[in-house]
């Protein structure tokens, strides 16, 4: 490279840059972006105009042009964004906003010859594909490089179909869509340990071997009122998910719904009032992958001043006592009358 001459007529710093045509499209970090037009021979800049805020975008910064598939794509603060040259203005780009949702902030596109669009997102990467003439959103296959990825200084360098480069922030990442085959199996939950206790603590269930057939309901019994509490550990063997295997779990009976996604691979319930309960949890890898939830049904008696002996007993006692009482008010009250009766004679 060798330096030859200063380009004349703009001296603002130059972020990001595309060309579109003979019109270059320069991004700058707090100003916006700006349209410059050269000479024929490149020497001077004779024509540059600055579009921001006032020019449809929601705000001055962080604005980044791409040049993908031939079209120049806008990003900002507030998702995606076009360039009407007939109003000279720029609108929202509703097809790709509407993948993403509003407020997305895009730190790099790059498209490869098929027409997938490489993405790094403020949270995710992953890849735009056009499938039955709609456009797709497939991320699930990159998740696991979520911590590897550079997101202070995102970049995707696609080399050619099958050869895509994302920064990394030790080294770099090498992304191969061959080798990104389809998942058939779906990933499996196991109980490692079930614990119970109260006035003692006793182990339940000591664990599903993995690769050993199971079922996926567990009977635990019935357990009297004062071992009502319950300890469920449990784990789902992911080789690519590592220890981000995430858990969601629901007591029937007792949670209104299933709990939200948590790495936390263990639960407690104490205290459990009488009554028929099933404990459910499933897992998922970081593909979005769903298992199939497993269950522990057991039931928990009640206190014996709950039971229904009790309440039987309850009852007769009532019973007996509104018939003594009934009983004693009757003999009084034929006492009371047989006493004024002779009174009177």
């Amino acid at each position: 490279m060798v330096y030859v001459h200063k380009i004349r007529g703009f001296d603002e710093s130059s972020r990001v840059m595309e060309f579109d045509g003979n019109i270059l499209w320069v991004a700058h970090g707090y100003k916006g972006v700006f349209r410059v037009k050269f000479n024929p021979d490149f020497s001077e800049v004779v024509e540059s105009d600055l579009y921001n805020s006032a020019d449809g975008f929601p705000n001055d910064v962080l604005i980044n042009v791409h040049r993908v598939a031939n079209q120049m794509i806008f990003t900002a603060n507030g998702g995606f964004y076009r360039y009407d040259s007939e109003k000279n203005y720029f609108f929202p780009w509703d097809e790709f906003n509407d993948l993403f949702g509003y407020g997305t902030v895009i730190a790099d596109l790059e498209s490869d010859e098929l027409g997938n669009i490489y993405f790094i997102e403020q949270s995710q990467l992953g890849i735009i594909k056009t499938e039955n003439n709609r456009q797709k959103l497939h991320t699930k296959a990159f998740n696991k490089v979520n911590r590897l990825w550079n997101d202070d200084l995102a970049n995707i360098t696609v080399l050619d179909n099958q050869n895509i480069l994302i920064g990394g922030k030790q080294g770099f990442i090498h992304y191969d869509p061959q080798k990104d085959l389809p998942r058939e199996d779906r990933p499996r939950v196991l109980f490692r340990e079930i614990l119970n206790h109260g006035r003692a603590l006793n182990l339940l269930f000591s664990g599903h071997q993995a690769g050993v057939g199971f079922p996926s309901i567990l009977s635990g019994g019935e357990f009297s009122y004062a071992q009502n509490s319950f300890v469920f550990e449990f784990s789902s063997p992911h080789f690519e998910s590592g220890d981000q295997v995430q858990f969601q779990v629901m007591l029937e009976n007792y949670d209104a719904n299933w709990s939200p996604w948590s790495l936390d691979s263990r639960k407690e319930y104490t205290g459990l009032r009488e009554g028929k309960y099933n404990f459910q949890v499933r897992s998922k890898t970081i593909f979005g992958e769903v298992s199939e939830p497993i269950s522990f049904v057991f039931t928990v008696k009640p206190p014996i001043y709950r039971s229904f002996a009790a309440y039987l007993f309850y009852a007769i006692t009532v019973g007996v006592g509104l018939y003594l009482g009934f009983n004693w008010l009757d003999k009084r009250h034929k006492a009371q009358t047989k006493r004024l009766e002779n009174e009177k004679k």
